[in-house]
């Protein structure tokens, strides 16, 4: 495929809704004929080989036992890209795409990297199942409200849910750090890199990017060996120049 946009979703399939999200944004992504799709499944045996996708998406699997690496599914997702310009997303988050379109060619032509929205909304249970179901007319342009991450208090980093970089750029500066194992630190790190090392981006602070409600399956974060090597590896991050 010849295509100067290609987006990398990395995915492991631990129940709870999250292969159903995962089909519908596959869905969403499947109406711009513009862009490539790259979905990277890592785990013990292959499960979206069972599943028809769009046509513009493609699955790399990843054969691992042990804890999900998310790092190392965006480094080879990227490496299989053709796009010139790469959007790294989860596999849980959708936005107006006529406007994930724009920061493609924004990053293109004017900045370096871009994170497409400055809000994250979290739908709930029932409007999650609205919008699976095709039912749910979500406006874009929603009020703060309790499932605004703003609203929470939390920091929302570049790196997290949906980026845009420059292919070339995302190589030079190494993509995620694969030492980064399980859940938590691979964005934050990368963040880090982006901040420090690139200029020019461009944060889209008005546009609104809505999370799919699932269970979650992760345990609390302290309790977690590879949490904590994690969060060693970040404060190594913050304490470079």
């Amino acid at each position: 495929m010849s295509t100067k946009n290609s987006i990398i979703i990395p995915f492991h399939d631990k129940g709870s809704g999250r292969l159903e999200n995962l089909l519908f944004v596959l869905n969403w992504l499947s109406t711009c004929d513009q862009l490539e799709v790259i979905v990277v499944e890592q785990d013990s045996k292959a499960t979206l080989d069972q599943h028809t996708l769009p046509e513009n998406c493609r699955c790399i699997f990843l054969h691992n036992k042990k804890k999900f690496n998310k790092s190392w599914a965006c480094n080879v997702g990227c490496k299989q890209a053709n796009g010139q310009v790469i959007a790294i997303a989860d596999a849980d988050m959708f936005m107006d795409l006529d406007s994930l379109m724009i920061c493609f060619d924004d990053c293109a032509h004017t900045f370096n990297a871009v994170k497409p929205y400055g809000v994250m909304m979290d739908l709930t249970r029932n409007e999650t199942a609205r919008v699976l179901r095709g039912a749910g007319n979500l406006k874009i342009h929603t009020p703060i409200d309790r499932r605004d991450r703003r609203y929470k208090g939390e920091f929302l980093n570049f790196c997290g849910g949906i980026f845009v970089i420059r292919r070339e750029l995302f190589q030079r500066l190494g993509g995620f750090d694969e030492r980064f194992v399980g859940w938590g630190g691979e964005d934050d790190a990368m963040a880090l890199k982006i901040k420090r090392l690139v200029p020019n981006t461009k944060t889209y602070d008005q546009q609104v990017a809505y999370h799919l409600y699932h269970k979650s399956a992760r345990p609390y974060p302290l309790l977690n060996r590879h949490y904590r090597s994690n969060l060693r590896l970040l404060r190594e991050y913050q304490a470079m120049n």
